[in-house]
């Protein structure tokens, strides 16, 4: 471990979050506090919030982390593809991205603000990049929808297909294998943009 002075403030960032990350990735989310990333990487839990507002906003700092790397490797599947194929590849990547990435990806929709705050702006522009990436993919398939939407429809698909993946992951679909969980994330996006193509 460095010494306290090897830390620039960039530096101190990072590894904060580098810490929680493996905290919540080996021990769960129940077990990041900021005693426990301060221990980790040997300062006091005070220099934790010369950085940071509070525990919520270093979670808020993993889900732009994850939102980053999902965003990352959908444009990686999507480059040179177009119409349906471009769909496609953003559902097997999706799903795959799920069952990969447990902890993290789990954290991304369930770690819940107190009553009354706000997601930060700088949260909010990272999660519409994410989903503009299904946005693009639905305009080209619904030339017939206004761009409100195909907005709204990216954003219910979005939540729908966490639904399938997270009552799978809970055995609450039963006798529901991978493959029939890859089926179902299908025909819920492909009957849901034939309900618009035959309504428009």
């Amino acid at each position: 471990m460095a010494r306290r002075t090897d830390h620039s403030r960039d530096d101190l960032f990072d590894l904060i979050l580098d810490e929680a990350e493996k905290i919540i990735e080996t021990k769960g989310v129940s077990a990041l506090t900021a005693r426990s990333i301060a221990t980790a990487i040997g300062y006091s839990p005070g220099t934790l919030y010369n950085l940071f507002a509070n525990i919520d906003e270093i979670i808020l700092r993993l889900n732009c982390r994850t939102m980053d790397d999902l965003y990352q490797k959908l444009s990686d599947a999507l480059k040179k593809t177009s119409g349906r194929t471009k769909l496609d590849k953003m559902i097997s990547t999706y799903l795959d991205y799920n069952k990969a990435s447990t902890q993290r990806w789990d954290l991304l929709f369930e770690h819940r603000l107190a009553e009354g705050q706000e997601l930060p702006d700088w949260y909010q522009k990272r999660l519409d990049l994410l989903i503009g990436l299904l946005v693009n993919a639905l305009r080209s398939m619904l030339p017939e929808c206004g761009e409100k939407e195909v907005n709204h429809s990216a954003r219910v698909l979005w939540c729908s297909l966490y639904g399938i993946c997270s009552l799978a992951k809970a055995n609450n679909l039963t006798g529901t294998k991978s493959k029939a969980v890859d089926e179902m994330a299908r025909s819920l996006i492909y009957n849901y943009i034939s309900g618009l193509r035959r309504a428009g």
